[in-house]
């Protein structure tokens, strides 16, 4: 997931981000030597385009792509977006899967603006789509449960779900927020990065010569070569 923020912020397109984010370092955390000492988990948490880049990276390439459930009793859904009713409800029977999709929710052009599109800026708009679809994320402010682990937002009625929802809401949601601040951060610390001219595309004809490049293989390996 970091080497999706860190490609995105360093193409063309999108290499300010990379600079705004180095920039953000330096106003938080530079010390008069020059150096730039280590933030604290409260600090990390409290910069903004770091958490950004952060949540459009998740947007767009969520490490959840699907979820399913088992429907233990007929269950009464408000209609949405995707499945209009002319009562505004819909019954799903009980014994029935149901599966919902980030990695479609989360790009659905009528509910994002520029949806295929990574635009970290989207976030800092606090009337914004992506923060509303955020905070119904988190419900900070709505119904809490605890399953057995501490208790956490529902979160299901929004559309971003990077990590799920519900009772099987990913555990390890926060930690994963920390080690991709603290990744993206190294690495923007110590790091230019540009790609001035767009990534190659790809060529699937050198395939041995990744292997010889990446496993140290003999030069006269052939393609048939099998690592073993």
């Amino acid at each position: 997931m970091s080497t999706n923020a860190l490609y995105s912020a360093s193409k063309l397109n999108s290499a300010r981000f990379s600079e705004t984010l180095y920039q953000e370092q330096v106003k938080n955390f530079s010390q008069p030597d020059g150096t730039l000492r280590l933030p604290t988990y409260e600090e990390l948490k409290a910069l903004p385009v770091l958490d950004s880049v952060i949540r459009e990276t998740l947007r767009m390439h969520p490490p959840i792509h699907s979820i399913m459930r088992y429907v233990r009793a007929d269950l009464v859904v408000p209609g949405t977006l995707s499945a209009p009713s002319k009562d505004s409800q819909y019954v799903v029977p009980k014994g029935h899967y149901v599966l919902a999709s980030p990695a479609v929710s989360q790009v659905d052009k009528t509910l994002w603006h520029k949806a295929e599109q990574w635009i970290p800026s989207r976030w800092t708009d606090p009337e914004g789509q992506a923060q509303q679809a955020f905070k119904q994320s988190t419900d900070e402010t709505g119904e809490k449960v605890d399953y057995g682990f501490g208790a956490v937002s529902k979160g299901t009625e929004s559309p971003y779900q990077p990590f799920g929802a519900g009772r099987h809401r990913c555990i390890g949601e926060q930690f994963a927020y920390l080690q991709l601040g603290v990744v993206i951060s190294t690495v923007v610390r110590n790091i230019e990065m540009r790609i001035p001219g767009g990534v190659p595309r790809p060529n699937y004809h050198v395939r041995s010569n990744c292997l010889r490049l990446f496993r140290g293989t003999n030069p006269s390996v052939d393609h048939d070569y099998t690592p073993e």
